[in-house]
């Protein structure tokens, strides 16, 4: 385990309640593993948590780094307010449609587990709801002014919620997005949720002084765990959830819990969650959770593994394989495993449609071309997975290369720069020629909305869910609400429309062969602005 990651689970093993762990003693305040420790836990999402340990030891962080967890803090405490605020606008605007949502993360379960809504990071807002309301909810949602996050034909949405998927939308400011769920995960997952039942025991909570439904403990930590667990546990916000809620729960009904996991087929995933929030946090656990603990022995291997990367700091993504791996060695019935392989290979899903696209009368195709696309996945995942033939290739610390689709990448570049880290990666295309070459090394670092100017260059993701990096040409603000007009420099220049909620970070420097160019700044702004009159000059005279 690295220095930064035992110092970090330490401190949030005391904040939840464990206590201090014996023989451990925090690092002096001018130590070096406080910035790691405090990148790990913005990493893990634990920064609030991270903020209450130091609350409660004054002194014990240098100021710099002191300075950081408290901007922190703050700056998640008034996101936190804005979206419990939205929170309740958007439950009043669904009931006013005739839909009951159940709200089960974000504000209510921070509210729940750690007794403020600012004590827990949320970046989202999450709702479940019967399948047959989606629709319903969509478009009241939608005429409030929300967004689809993915551009979809009224096919593929149809497939898309069939195949258990969420319908997410930004916000009508852009700053936030929404996710309505009818299950946990997609259908092949396999865990699937009678929601009609969650909410016929519902409990209500009081969140920020007003009364909210929410699942109850029973129905929500056999949730959590699967949430958990389709992850990978790669994150310690989920096991400290876990461990929150055996805290907050003391009347907690053990054999209730265990029936309802092994009626989702989630009963190994249910005592994954329960064995890596016992070995971090010393998580109190029932009675009743010891026996089948100690019995399974492969939920035991999976907890191992678990906390071996967690203790590594911050893992990579896994591999599309490993995941599938993991996936399958959590399931503990062999028609679960069986049933998750058919639907992952005959399900198609928006990469498929976005990537291959067909005409509206071939989309039964898409169920045909799955398999060998995976196939091709598949190929490509493994001869990735190798080391690097070269004569370090067995030396420690060595990295290996694999391929990420775009979605995988996507992903990785939102999580990494939400949480305030720079991404670099090489440009494809020359659509942003002269200024970004086709395979010059980009840096992308965050930003926030205010701060963008025209000619900035965004990464942002588009209404298809794709990567773009396009130079801004205008930013408009309209009732508080932030938007880009964004183009290419070179070829076709149509206009794109960009909500602040798309844009991951701000491009601030490419490496040419030995050169790095800056792209941030006034003088790489003004260059563009000059060679972009330029070439509308120079089409003017040829028209």
């Amino acid at each position: 385990m690295t220095t930064a990651a035992e110092t970090l689970i330490c401190c949030l093993r005391e904040t939840l309640g464990a206590g201090v762990q014996p023989g451990w003693e925090a690092p002096a305040p001018d130590s070096p593993d406080w910035p790691a420790v405090f990148e790990l836990a913005a990493a893990h999402q634990v920064g609030p948590l991270l903020h209450r340990w130091s609350a409660a030891h004054p002194g014990a962080l240098a100021g710099s780094v002191a300075a950081r967890v408290e901007r922190h803090a703050l700056a998640n405490a008034a996101r936190a307010v804005f979206l419990t605020r939205r929170l309740f606008e958007i439950l009043a605007l669904l009931d006013a449609h005739g839909v009951q949502a159940i709200p089960f993360k974000g504000p209510v379960l921070a509210a729940r587990l750690y007794g403020d809504v600012s004590r827990r990071r949320f970046t989202d807002l999450d709702f479940l709801v019967e399948a047959r309301d989606m629709r319903r909810a969509k478009d009241a949602l939608s005429a409030a002014g929300y967004r689809p996050r993915l551009d979809l034909t009224e096919a593929e949405e149809q497939a898309h919620w069939r195949a258990g998927w969420e319908c997410a939308l930004f916000g009508p400011d852009g700053r936030y997005s929404v996710e309505i769920d009818s299950g946990l995960a997609a259908r092949h997952f396999g865990v699937t949720l009678d929601v009609a039942a969650l909410k016929a025991e519902r409990v209500e909570l009081e969140v920020d002084g007003r009364p909210v439904r929410a699942l109850s403990a029973e129905n929500l930590l056999p949730i959590l765990c699967v949430h958990g667990t389709k992850h990978l546990w790669r994150r310690l916000i989920w096991s400290a959830d876990v461990c929150a809620l055996l805290a907050a729960a003391s009347e907690l009904d053990a054999e209730t819990v265990l029936r309802r996991a092994a009626a989702l087929g989630a009963r190994r995933m249910l005592l994954l969650g329960l064995a890596v929030a016992s070995r971090l946090f010393d998580a109190p656990l029932p009675g009743a959770f010891a026996a089948p603990l100690e019995r399974d022995r492969a939920a035991a291997a999976l907890c191992r593994r678990v906390c071996d990367a967690l203790g590594a700091g911050s893992p990579p993504p896994a591999r599309w394989t490993a995941t599938v791996r993991f996936h399958l060695r959590a399931r503990e019935r062999l028609r679960d495993r069986l049933r998750y392989v058919l639907l992952l290979a005959f399900t198609p899903s928006y990469s498929d449609w976005k990537t291959r696209p067909l005409p509206a009368r071939l989309f039964p195709l898409y169920y045909l071309t799955r398999p060998f696309r995976l196939l091709g996945k598949l190929a490509g995942a493994g001869a990735a997975a190798q080391p690097r033939a070269t004569p370090d290739a067995n030396r420690p610390g060595t990295r290996e290369t694999r391929v990420l689709d775009f979605e995988e990448f996507g992903a990785l570049c939102k999580d990494l720069l939400a949480e305030g880290n720079a991404v670099r990666f090489r440009a494809r295309g020359a659509s942003m020629a002269p200024a970004i070459r086709d395979g010059d090394l980009i840096t992308v670092a965050p930003v926030s909305p205010a701060a963008v100017r025209r000619g900035d260059v965004l990464l942002y993701r588009t209404g298809a869910g794709r990567l773009a990096a396009h130079r801004v040409t205008r930013r408009a603000v309209r009732g508080g609400v932030v938007t880009f007009t964004t183009r290419k420099d070179a070829g076709p220049r149509p206009a794109e429309q960009v909500a602040a909620a798309q844009v991951l970070g701000r491009a601030v420097a490419c490496r040419r062969g030995a050169r790095t160019i800056a792209l941030a700044g006034p003088l790489p702004r003004l260059l563009a602005f000059l060679r972009g009159g330029i070439r509308r000059l120079r089409s003017s005279s040829h028209s």
